[in-house]
């Protein structure tokens, strides 16, 4: 199933992302590769789509109406795994769904190895290496104290280098 998965198209981004030529997810992830996103020409709503069809897909999430994705921003990062065989450099769409009920999850072990439920106090957070830089940027912690006015933290017009 994970192969499958694999081979589906993404198109490679440079780093202002602008669309350069496809390249497959198994491509895309290899840690020879320096660029790989989704990238929509629809504006947000195929932002939204594609963050649903995920959600479903890792997650096992089917019931998440794409009106409530709050598409926060793009953030370029880079990290290779531990085994130097993948890594990611991504410019990734980051998006907030608010009041979200967790019983809907249900883990594809192939995509995710573990689900944790946190709350984020301080910086002292060792997750997934994109997580640890949201929250080393304060980023997490800006949308979280500010759900009730989200659209004031909201930049699409900038690409914002975490490392």
């Amino acid at each position: 199933m994970q192969n499958k998965y694999m081979e589906e198209q993404c198109i490679i981004v440079d780093e202002q992302d602008k669309p350069l030529r496809p390249g497959t997810k198994r491509f895309c992830h290899s840690s020879e590769t320096s660029r790989n996103v989704f990238l929509q020409n629809e504006g947000d709503i195929g932002v939204r789509r594609a963050a649903k069809r995920k959600l479903n897909h890792e997650l096992g999430i089917e019931r998440v109406d794409i009106e409530q994705m709050e598409v926060m921003g793009r953030f370029l990062y880079k990290s290779v795994m531990h085994n130097n065989k993948w890594g990611e450099h991504e410019i990734d769409h980051a998006l907030v769904i608010r009041d979200f009920d967790v019983e809907q999850l249900r883990r594809n072990p192939e995509e995710v190895d573990e689900i944790a439920i946190l709350f984020v106090l301080g910086n002292e957070v060792s997750f997934s290496p994109w997580f640890q830089l949201f929250v080393q940027h304060n980023i997490l912690q800006k949308w979280w104290q500010n759900l009730d006015c989200l659209d004031s933290l909201k930049d699409f017009d900038t690409i914002k280098r975490l490392n």
